[in-house]
């Protein structure tokens, strides 16, 4: 029987592996040409620690690698925003002369701005992203 090489590609260790598109909508493929940034990782370590039977469910449902993409464009956003809104909101930073003040006052502003993207988009299970796969 011979191989139809043009629906399959060769591995560097010379398996031969079918060419499996990892999805079909054209949104998730533009998602899939970025590496999982540090959102997304930290929401795959959060699941595979605290929600395993969730991971599989990803897993299965081809969402795995959506999701953590997904966090990532939504977390840059929301940290843009929650920066802006920190700076509003607390117009007490140093002079620029008070070098150590500075920095904590940043580190503050940091601080705030991971707790409340761990909160509000890395600590979710996302199960909608499976569920309406069925």
């Amino acid at each position: 029987m011979a191989i139809d090489y043009q629906s399959y590609k060769i591995s560097s260790t010379g398996q031969v592996l079918p060419e499996v598109e990892y999805t079909d909508d054209s949104e998730e493929k533009r998602m899939l040409e970025k590496p999982i940034g540090r959102w997304g990782r930290a929401w795959q370590k959060w699941i595979e620690e605290q929600h395993p039977l969730d991971k599989d469910l990803h897993v299965w449902h081809c969402t795995w690698q959506i999701v953590p993409r997904w966090i990532d464009e939504k977390a840059k956003a929301y940290y843009d925003e929650l920066s802006k809104e920190y700076n509003l909101v607390h117009k007490d930073r140093p002079h620029s002369d008070d070098y150590f003040g500075v920095c904590k006052w940043e580190k503050q502003k940091a601080l705030y701005i991971e707790h409340k993207i761990m909160e509000d988009y890395v600590y979710h299970t996302y199960e909608e992203f499976y569920k309406d796969k069925k």
